[in-house]
């Protein structure tokens, strides 16, 4: 019945925004709180997903953004079953997406609506049979998925992509580094070490902690959700039953 992790995700709307050159809002974050908490209230959505969306506003055509623009913005509450009331980890297949990023281009590190390269990523994936896609940069290191982020575990330790390597900073991805007892590495990983990960996760604020299990047919680990896994998945449903409850890391 209230938005999780609400600050962290207006911070990161407003970064985005600042890089886009966005002309300054009629809505600062209260006031943004104020109408999402409303539509939550008046649609009656106890657990589902918040969508909040700020357009730069309508001008005329051409890739030059007006000089004078109403930015417009919508929002929507969708009912779902929350991170805090699943029980089970349902896994998940990958492949590698057949093309790679640039980390030099500004889109890598904003959350954006032009994720057409995702979009088709994904397809790509449901036709091999996968449930998501893995992408690399140009370096020849691992990224993101399309619409999570990547967590390896290798001799025990867990490695997450830097991300100068090109990917989003998720919001779920910034709590465990924060928060998870087990100690993460940021850092440049070569698409090899898939091979050598005994257990692999993807993480996004809806969804948790989903674990990998397989990437291009070939499996990790041993294809079932391992301990380091399942300890991060519950460690991040109990973030969110704090969150739901006033508690820290909101």
């Amino acid at each position: 019945g209230r938005p999780l992790f609400f600050a962290r995700h207006m911070q990161r709307l407003f970064s985005g925004l600042a890089q886009l050159g966005f002309p300054s809002l009629p809505w600062d974050t209260p006031a943004l709180s104020e109408r999402c908490q409303k539509v939550i209230d008046e649609n009656e959505v106890a657990e589902g997903v918040l969508r909040l969306v700020i357009s730069r506003g309508s001008g005329p055509r051409g890739f030059e953004p007006p000089s004078k623009a109403q930015p417009s913005l919508f929002i929507q509450a969708v009912q779902t079953p929350s991170v805090a009331s699943r029980e089970t980890l349902g896994v998940c297949t990958a492949i590698l997406a057949p093309w790679k990023v640039d980390p030099a281009s500004p889109l890598c590190y904003l959350k954006h609506l032009g994720a057409l390269d995702k979009v088709l990523a994904k397809q790509k994936a449901k036709q091999a049979g996968a449930d998501e896609a893995l992408f690399q940069n140009i370096n020849g290191h691992l990224t993101e998925a399309a619409a999570s982020n990547l967590f390896l575990i290798v001799g025990g330790q867990i490695l997450t992509p830097a991300l100068h390597c090109g990917l989003l900073a998720g919001i779920a991805r910034r709590l465990l580094l924060e928060t998870l007892p087990q100690p993460i590495l940021e850092t440049e990983i070569p698409a090899a070490l898939l091979d050598e990960a005994t257990e692999a996760f993807l993480t996004n604020a809806v969804v948790g902690v989903r674990p990998l299990v397989a990437v291009d047919s070939r499996a990790i680990g041993n294809g079932e959700p391992g301990p380091v896994t399942r300890a991060a998945a519950e460690h991040y449903r109990r973030l969110c039953v704090q969150a739901a409850q006033g508690g820290a890391y909101d």
